[in-house]
């Protein structure tokens, strides 16, 4: 129960205000942990990152090919958020997001199979290999989404709707 001390230096007023003894900042940072944890949550739910209501991508039903797959729709059609703001927007999630988790779960199970099993490397490569390939498509829809999430987490851009 303490009195916090706040100088509105933008108008030169002094204020004293009670807030229980936990400081702006305290609050500040928790207030961004929470939206960034919610814009993660939405990310892996494969949902906006702005309204958290509309896919980022075509139903896994109605995909007919590998570029249904890959690519996300135009906008989110409730809020009019723009999911992809210009060519090449995604390359660091392909290669930052999609290739680097795939490939440290990749080297992590591999060191896990020749720490116990010892197999031959051929066939750890016979087998790793078209594992990691079809965990490379899997997950491209995923680390897109999270690099929306993160993109609108550090810079939020908002349509211009009414």
């Amino acid at each position: 129960m303490t009195l916090v001390y706040h100088a509105l230096r933008k108008e030169g007023k002094e204020s004293w205000s009670y807030n229980g003894g936990v400081s702006r900042t305290r609050i500040r940072s928790f207030s961004t942990v929470r939206k960034a944890c919610l814009y993660l949550r939405r990310a892996l739910r494969l949902r906006c990152p702005e309204c958290g209501i509309s896919p980022i991508f075509m139903p896994a039903a109605r995909v007919r090919s590998l570029y249904d797959w890959f690519t996300p729709l135009d906008g989110c059609p409730h809020c009019g958020y723009a999911y992809e703001r210009e060519d090449g927007y995604f390359l660091i999630a392909t290669w930052g997001i999609n290739y680097g988790l795939i490939g440290l779960a990749g080297l992590g199970i591999a060191l896990t199979l020749g720490q116990f099993f010892d197999p031959p490397l051929w066939q750890q490569l016979a087998w790793g290999l078209p594992a990691l390939a079809l965990a490379c498509i899997w997950m491209a829809r995923t680390s897109k989404a999270i690099w929306l999430a993160i993109d609108h987490f550090f810079d939020p851009h908002r349509s211009d709707r009414g």
